[in-house]
């Protein structure tokens, strides 16, 4: 303990916490026997007179023990004064006295609360100042980081001329803004962690406003060059001070505004302890979500704020080769570009869509606009495009069916929603019904990859620009029609035969899984098309992984002594009948018995059903 004497008295310069905390031990377990006359005159503080007359009320207060929360009894009695409740002094200690309760509840220490104590330091007779206080603590050990931060963020303050903040951190570490953190205090009731994942994150921000992006960056080595501006230090104190609130914002706006990850970030839980885990799409939320609340923007306009960023980052993406989903392009100097473009708007019409900022294309500034226009023009618009936005198949990507028709895009939206209802075979067969939609997404063995869809993975199907036309005539056309089902056997009733689309749509194993035997064929409908009739289905993403041709699967699946084998020369799977080697080919199908080779043409007619036919003949 650290400090000096004033007459016959001490006066602490640290330890202020353990002395309180050792005052209330020894109070509890006094209380608990009847005796508290041995603390009376012992304890008391000078700073605040609530809160030695709190100190003196306590003593003679006689609480129920059986009870869970002791610190309820005390606000209710008759001479618990109401405004002790705004001295963050007393709300600490009451939370002490519930965290003991909590703990000693059914133990008695009464007997041996004198093997407590503590080594006294008088500082004058050291003549060291402050310099011993840093080094050591009470017991000749080096202190722990938070109270070295403590000492050398009040000198920062002090030697930078900063006298108020000074005088503001020293009396608010160590009361408010401990009371606000004491809520993810650890299993050793110690809330340097949290507390400390709070500071970093909010000085990792501020550091990024002016400073390019380092991935080495230790932003610890920088804590002096950051609050050497005295607005920084203000911008702290304020998003300590308003914990609480930013906490309870965020809780509000990422509750109903969906990030597409595949775990979502808890934002009920321990903010504080797993701030240091934020990706930087939740530091750069949390942050407009943080400077929101310390600029007292109506949560409302908060949350349009909030969203255009999240659609902002969210249409930062590339289409990597191969790949059947969109990638994030989102990198860490980002957070300073985005935050910066978005630090000074209280509303969203403030904000400059026509801004250029790197690495974000003018498109999907445009689209953001577009989407604001069409609210800011009717108000109807607003939960239509929002539950758009918010839907997976889309997520915030509305240029291919944007309208600005209010009737058009409702339906749109009632449509999508419908259709999301069905299994994914009956959607992905019903989306061929329309058009062949299919994208090229790269190439294996010398020829295109092509992606078909997978429920949950829409989104690039959908949002491609090749793409514009085909998805809006989908969900139009089934606004009219209303039933999948129905526009499928329309399909299949005008379809000419001799196009893969037929065979797409009538046969369950092009566009759904293929189990049969050893066969397991469930990737993501990603198709080698190598010709007419030869499409080889992949179960991975690339060759070395199994796959199969569908138009060989359904030829022989069912019938009697048959199994599907590789030719990997060929790229391709062929079928045994008996002894007969069947593959299907541009020009028609080739069966191999012996030396002899057979082709049956392809036709206008059922190609699968014919070669059954000849099978069975044959048989």
């Amino acid at each position: 303990m650290y400090g000096y004497k004033k007459g016959d008295k001490f006066i602490p310069l640290d330890g202020q916490q353990r002395l309180t905390t050792l005052f209330l031990l020894h109070w509890y377990f006094g209380a608990m026997h009847k005796n508290t006359d041995l603390l009376k005159g012992k304890f008391s503080y000078e700073t605040r007179a609530s809160s030695r007359e709190f100190c003196a009320f306590l003593l003679d207060f006689e609480p129920d023990f059986t009870q869970q929360h002791l610190s309820k009894q005390i606000e209710d009695d008759k001479h618990f004064m109401s405004f002790w409740q705004n001295d963050p002094t007393i709300k600490s200690m009451l939370n002490m006295i519930d965290a003991i309760h909590e703990k000693f509840r059914d133990c008695n220490f009464s007997n041996r609360l004198g093997n407590i104590n503590f080594d006294l330091y008088n500082l004058d007779e050291f003549k060291l100042g402050d310099e011993l206080y840093i080094k050591m603590n009470a017991r000749g050990k080096q202190l722990t980081k938070f109270e070295i931060f403590k000492a050398d963020f009040e000198n920062l303050l002090k030697n930078n001329g900063f006298n108020d903040k000074f005088d503001e951190f020293s009396k608010k570490i160590d009361n408010e803004w401990t009371d606000i953190f004491w809520a993810y205090k650890d299993d050793k009731y110690l809330i340097d962690n949290a507390f400390m994942n709070y500071f970093y994150y909010i000085s990792k921000m501020l550091y990024l406003r002016v400073n390019e992006f380092d991935k080495d960056l230790k932003i610890e080595n920088k804590v002096a060059q950051i609050y050497r501006d005295e607005s920084n230090v203000e911008f702290l104190f304020l998003a300590l001070d308003k914990f609480n609130d930013i906490k309870q914002k965020s809780i509000e706006i990422f509750s109903n505004l969906t990030l597409f990850e595949n775990t979502q970030f808890d934002w009920k839980g321990n903010i504080p302890k797993q701030i240091d885990k934020f990706n930087i799409i939740h530091e750069i939320l949390f942050f407009i979500v943080l400077n929101g609340v310390i600029k007292d923007i109506e949560v409302e306009n908060l949350k349009d704020i909030v969203r255009v960023v999240r659609n902002i980052i969210l249409l930062t993406t590339i289409s990597r080769g191969g790949e059947v989903t969109l990638s994030s392009n989102l990198r860490g100097d980002h957070i300073g570009i985005i935050v910066n473009a978005f630090i000074n708007v209280k509303n969203i019409s403030d904000f400059d869509f026509s801004q250029n900022l790197k690495d974000i294309t003018k498109d999907n500034m445009q689209h953001q606009k577009d989407k604001f226009e069409l609210i800011n023009k009717d108000a109807k618009f607003k939960d239509i495009i929002y539950k758009l936005e918010d839907n997976i198949e889309f997520q915030a990507d509305l240029k291919n069916i944007l309208s600005d028709d209010y009737q058009t895009l409702e339906k749109r939206k009632n449509a999508l929603e419908k259709i999301l209802q069905n299994d994914e075979l009956t959607i992905l067969k019903a989306m061929l019904c329309i058009d062949n939609y299919r994208l090229c997404i790269g190439w294996a063995g010398g020829y295109d990859k092509c992606y078909f869809g997978k429920k949950g993975k829409l989104n690039l199907l959908f949002t491609h620009s090749k793409n514009k036309e085909f998805i809006s005539k989908f969900l139009d056309e089934f606004a009219k029609i209303g039933n999948l089902e129905i526009m499928i056997d329309k399909f299949l009733k005008n379809i000419e035969k001799d196009h893969f689309r037929y065979y797409f749509v009538k046969y369950d194993g092009f566009l759904g899984d293929i189990k049969w035997g050893e066969w397991d064929i469930s990737g993501d409908n990603v198709f080698i098309i190598k010709d007419d009739y030869e499409f080889i289905k992949m179960g991975g993403k690339t060759i070395s992984s199994p796959y199969i041709d569908p138009f060989v699967y359904h030829a022989i699946k069912d019938l009697p002594n048959t199994s599907i084998e590789y030719n990997h020369e060929r790229l391709t799977t062929y079928g045994m009948f008996d002894d007969i080697k069947i593959y299907c080919t541009a020009k028609g199908w080739e069966l191999e018995y012996g030396e002899k080779k057979e082709l049956i043409e392809h036709g206008d007619f059922d190609t699968i059903e014919n070669l059954r036919r000849h099978l069975k003949d044959r048989k």
